[in-house]
């Protein structure tokens, strides 16, 4: 959940769910990755939606290979929100502004797949997280309404980015150290 998102959503969809505005149109995209635009409500402008650069790249990230990717997503296909800190600052290229998701302990859908997944907000937490960044929203979201499906590793290419890239497929088979013996 932390390597790749997606949002193909329609945006009167999005803007109605959220009550927030699009400052910009908000095309479908399946594979989301670090370094580019997400869709982003900030509690400086909660009735706007913005598109923000996804930062924090960890150092490590380009080091995970060879591992199955999976797709988490509400059993229901609802749009969720994540909550995240932004910052804003001059840069090279003038105003940058980009955006982290906050992570917390994963819940029983996420836990064999990573050691940590996004905080997702429910609409009545979304606004407390907005108004003071409220911590209490910061809970391990109910297994329940969740459910995790391995996908190709067409994925792991930020340029492959159809819907494609989003459909179940079998799982890799693992290749241990007993092959070698």
């Amino acid at each position: 959940m932390c390597g790749r998102t997606s949002l193909f959503t329609p945006q009167s969809h999005l803007e109605a769910r959220f009550d927030a505005t699009a400052t910009q149109p908000i095309e479908p995209r399946y594979n989301i990755a670090p370094r580019e635009k997400l869709a982003v409500i900030r509690n400086d402008s909660p009735g706007t939606i913005d598109l923000l650069e996804w930062g924090l790249l960890p150092s490590w990230a380009d080091t995970r290979s060879g591992s199955q990717p999976y797709r988490v997503e509400r059993t229901d296909g609802e749009p969720f929100a994540m909550a995240g800190l932004f910052e804003r600052r001059e840069g090279e290229r003038g105003i940058e502004e980009t955006v982290a998701v906050v992570t917390t302990e994963p819940n029983a859908v996420v836990e064999p797949l990573h050691h940590r997944m996004a905080v997702v907000l429910d609409p009545e937490q979304q606004q407390r997280w907005l108004s003071a960044a409220d911590r209490s929203v910061l809970d391990t979201p109910s297994a329940g309404e969740w459910r995790a499906y391995p996908v190709s590793t067409r994925v792991n290419d930020p340029t492959n980015d159809d819907s494609g890239v989003l459909e179940e497929v079998e799982p890799a088979t693992q290749t241990g150290l007993d092959e070698f013996v």
